[in-house]
Order: C-alpha cells, then structure tokens, then sequence
C-alpha cells in the first residue's frame, strides 16, 4: 500500500509546485530612470520574471497592443521624443511542454518638452554687505534629478541643493548666477541669469557742529540743524547716493 501511495504523492507535490511556480510568472516591466521623461533622454525597459524554474526565455515589447522585434531582457530608446510616449508591456515566452508565454502590466511612458528652470532672489538682488541672500532654482520635475549651480559661468556647487544661501556677503559675491537640472547624462537648458548686486555698506559721518557753510554751498549745522540730525541727514543722503548708482 505504501509502495503504491509514494509515486502518488510526489505526483502530486510535483504538480503543486509547478502550479504555485506558474503563478509567479507574470513579469514586472522596469523603466529607467522614470515613466516621466524628457524629450532627449535615455529610456531603459527591463523585463523581469521572478521564478528558479526556468531560467531561459525570450522576450518582446508591446506598444500601444503592437510587438517589436526585440529578444533580449533590456530594450532601451538612446534618444526619446514625444512619439515614443504611451503604454508599454512585455512578453516572456518559453518553448516548452506546454509552451508559455506570459505577458507584464502595462506602463504609460510620457516624453515632453524639458522646461527651463527659473531662479528666484529673496529678499532683492541688491544688498549691501554682511546681508543674506537665498536664491531657488524653481524646476517642475519628477524624480532623480540634481539641481546645479553656476557663477560667471562656473559650477560653484556639488551638494544638488535646490535653494542657496549666501550668508554674510561680500562685494565679491556679486555677479551672475544660472541653474540648471541634471538627470545621468542629461541636462536642461540654463536659466536666466539673476545678477546679485553687492556694496559696502555706507557707515554714519560725523559733521562737526559750529561749522557754516562748505564750498559747495551745502548748508552744516550751527544755521537751524542741530549736530546729531545733521549726522542723520548726510548718512541717508549717501544711502540714496549708492542706491540710485547700482
């Protein structure tokens, strides 16, 4: 009876776990670096299907319900553009007893136009020394992006932060600042150019108090302006002097 009942068994286990097996066969279609990309970027689709049973297939691609010619696990586009968009699946297909041939969700691929990132200034671009100034690169994007920055045409940055803080200025922190955004091989455009503006910032002068009238016929204090509101005076005179140069 038990001689009988072995074969019986492992029949049966055999069968169960093909058809456990079988049921993980459904491939994952993998799409590099995202289903959102720009016109001009590298697209990567990689087919996978996950079983320890069989480990020689073919595969195709499916777009828009039509098959290619591809037979290898990776099918990639080197240069998208917007014909290239819509929704994708791949086949996996066995020649075996029974044949299989097993086909993956679908994925929606999406090319448009790169945008050109924008920098904002906060709070102006005209400062005077010792202030702060945060610049953001504004970039509508989806994922795996860096952002980089330029002064005068040179990267100043490599942490990819999105915002920049100049703490403290100095004159030299003055000039043209571009960003732009970097995904592997790919870049977009540059943006426009913000041009920060840096002066020293003007100190009070003090004006002796009994002194008349200067060569320039500029009236001093001792004719009606006592000394301290005189100091005042001349010390917005020359903020407003430096402000109309910049």
């Amino acid at each position: 009876m038990e001689s009988r009942a072995l074969p019986l068994l492992i029949l049966l286990m055999s069968l169960g776990y093909l058809g456990h097996t079988e049921a993980e066969l459904i491939p994952v279609l993998h799409v590099e670096p995202d289903e959102h990309v720009f016109r001009g970027e590298t697209v990567t689709f990689t087919c996978y299907i996950h079983t320890e049973v069989y480990t020689k297939w073919t595969y195709s691609y499916i777009k828009n319900g039509e098959s290619s010619d591809t037979s290898t696990q990776e099918f990639k586009i080197r240069t998208v553009n917007e014909s290239d968009s819509g929704n994708y699946s791949c086949r996996g297909e066995k020649p075996s007893d029974p044949a299989i041939s097993v086909v993956s969700d679908a994925v929606t691929l999406t090319v448009s136009v790169p945008p050109k990132p924008t920098v904002t200034v906060m709070p102006q671009s005209s400062v005077f020394t010792g202030d702060t100034v945060n610049m953001s690169c504004e970039f509508t994007h989806s994922t795996g992006w860096m952002i980089l920055w330029y002064k005068n045409g040179k990267q100043i940055n490599a942490d990819s932060a999105q915002t920049v803080t100049l703490s403290d200025v100095k004159v030299s922190d003055g000039g043209k600042y571009h960003c732009r955004s970097q995904r592997g091989n790919y870049y977009t455009h540059y943006s426009h150019a913000a041009m920060i503006t840096v002066s020293e910032r003007p100190k009070p002068v003090a004006v002796a108090p009994r002194e008349h009238i200067q060569s320039s016929g500029t009236q001093k204090p001792g004719l009606g302006v006592p000394g301290e509101n005189w100091c005042h005076i001349q010390q917005l005179h020359q903020l407003k002097t430096e402000v109309s140069m910049q």
